[in-house]
């Protein structure tokens, strides 16, 4: 841990030791969530700490630190608490420090180092009034705060609560309006809710509305060298948030603001801060800069869409000029399975993919409208020749997102998708009676699947217990070489059938490795433990 980790750490245990003192719930969520799960720790390049709690929870929470901080130097606060506060979620705040970042807050006293608690809320199980209630909460969002626009893209709906917040409250009072607005999200139960939304700024990455079914259990973990709570769904979650590769280090690793953790006091920065400036002139400007943000944003959301709109017909028009061009039947190639085919029929759907998945292009909830049977072939691509299933994950939001329904064969790839991935999620978990279950389903349905197969390897060595099941082990390992190229799981698998056979230094030889070469967290932590188990057994000989 670097230094800032080891301060949030501090923080997390004074929350946690809070927590169980009052029986409140509590998740490590996000990041950390995938910091406890891949590293039992925080991620290495992360700087902050995200926790969310229910409603119930989040509010019993906000009345125990009004009651039991010391004020001088811990607080919580969101914007219900305090309405300069630009968050409608809440921070607990180290007020003996003061974090440093983009949106530092210093005509206020609420700038020191923070933890971000997330207020999970009931969202409605129909669809109209679900889109409804989050256009009313991101219009909220914005009309309540006055110092940042905390989400770009404004839609006409937003937009006209904005506009009607604002005579609304010049009418009857801002706080009023608030107070009636806040009763309208906040508190509220729904019939068949079964997802909840985590009331931040967050618009499209991670997503903030999450499955209602993940929070209903604690698991406990080790994180940092204390057991501490993460979501009983994780293994769900982190593919929501991350995709399937949540095991794998990304590439370029995000980079964060650094924070000051000097043991200066925020009010030595506030005060010398408003000792040059005019507060109440400075905050008026914000405001004034921020509506010209909000405006600007539904200006652009507007040219964007318009812009996107005519890149689809385009896009459209040629995939569907280069099929014809090339005489490929597309139902046909994709009924045959021919890989050949499916690879050629892959590359014309190239610039379809590399359009249509474009990050920014996904923010502003933009769907390339190429017919139901194309689009379908493209999910069937990504899925059987790319490997991507976050890819058709965000296809499908889409459809969702414009209020498309899945077409039956979509619906059968998708739940094709889900036994696949619950493979994963029971070996995360050691479910190993579930994950046979669903091993057998995809070595039926999917028996040249090297991920499958792979998954099938790992199955057999973490349930082996005596010499037949490890001679098992090697059969099918020896198997899978001659079909494909070693890679690091059968490495890590070969490994981990010497330590179980009791070759501890072959092991040991592996998984040195394996340490310089694999990019895979979840691998690591399994090496890291057994190397640990190792010596162990050295020191006990």
């Amino acid at each position: 841990m670097n230094a800032n980790q080891e301060h949030l750490l501090k923080m997390v245990l004074e929350i946690d030791e809070l927590c169980r003192k009052h029986d409140i719930i509590y998740f490590l969520d996000y990041g950390s969530m995938l910091g406890a799960v891949r590293h039992e720790g925080f991620i290495p390049w992360d700087a902050d700490v995200d926790i969310s709690m229910t409603e119930e929870n989040y509010n019993k929470f906000k009345e125990v630190c009004i009651k039991e901080l010391d004020h001088k130097t811990r607080t919580f606060c969101d914007n219900r608490m305090n309405r300069e506060f630009p968050s409608v979620y809440g921070h607990y705040i180290d007020l003996e420090t003061c974090r440093m970042s983009g949106h530092t807050n210093f005509w206020d006293y609420y700038c020191g180092q923070s933890i971000d608690i997330f207020c999970l809320i009931e969202i409605p199980a129909d669809e109209e009034e679900r889109r409804a209630f989050i256009d009313r909460f991101y219009a909220y969002d914005e009309y309540c705060n006055e110092s940042y626009m905390h989400y770009k893209r404004k839609t006409e709906s937003v937009m006209s609560l904005i506009r009607h917040y604002q005579e609304e409250g010049e009418r009857i009072g801002k706080e009023n309006l608030l107070r009636k607005l806040e009763g309208e999200i906040f508190g509220r139960e729904y019939d068949g809710c079964d997802t909840l939304m985590a009331a931040s700024a967050r618009g499209f990455d991670p997503t903030p509305l999450v499955p209602r079914e993940a929070y209903q259990s604690v698991h406990e973990t080790m994180f940092e060298g204390h057991m501490l709570p993460i979501p009983g769904g994780y293994g769900d979650l982190l593919t929501l948030f991350y995709g399937d590769s949540y095991n794998l280090f990304p590439a370029q690793p995000k980079k964060y603001s650094i924070m000051s953790n000097a043991g200066i006091p925020c009010r030595a920065y506030v005060d010398d801060f408003l000792e040059v400036v005019d507060r109440d002139r400075m905050l008026e400007d914000r405001l004034k800069y921020k509506n010209v943000e909000v405006g600007e944003g539904y200006l652009e959301t507007q040219i964007q869409t318009g812009f996107y709109r005519a890149l689809a017909i385009r896009t459209r028009n040629m995939l569907r000029r280069d099929i014809r061009e090339l005489q490929l039947d597309v139902d046909e190639i994709i009924a045959s399975g021919d890989r050949d085919r499916l690879m050629v029929l892959d590359r014309v759907f190239d610039g379809f993919f590399t359009k249509q998945l474009n990050v920014g292009l996904l923010y502003w909830r933009l769907h390339f409208a190429i017919g139901d049977d194309l689009e379908y072939a493209a999910m069937y691509l990504l899925f059987h020749i790319r490997n991507n299933r976050k890819a058709i994950d965000r296809l499908f939001w889409l459809r969702r997102e414009n209020g498309l329904p899945l077409t039956e064969k979509m619906a059968a790839l998708k739940s094709d998708m889900a036994h696949i991935r619950n493979i994963k999620k029971y070996l995360l978990y050691k479910d190993y009676e579930k994950a046979k279950e669903e091993l057998d389903w995809a070595l039926v349905h999917y028996p040249g699947s090297r991920e499958v197969k792979t998954w099938y390897l790992q199955y057999l060595t973490e349930t082996a217990e005596g010499p037949e099941d490890l001679a098992a082990c090697s059969r099918y390992l020896d198997q899978l070489r001659q079909e494909a190229e070693e890679d690091m799981y059968m490495k890590k698998a070969e490994g981990d059938i010497c330590y179980l056979s009791g070759q501890t230094e072959k092991a040991a030889s592996i998984y040195a490795k394996l340490k310089e070469t694999s990019n895979d967290g979840m691998l690591l932590l399994d090496i890291r433990r057994k190397e640990e188990a190792l010596k162990l057994q050295e020191g006990n000989k």
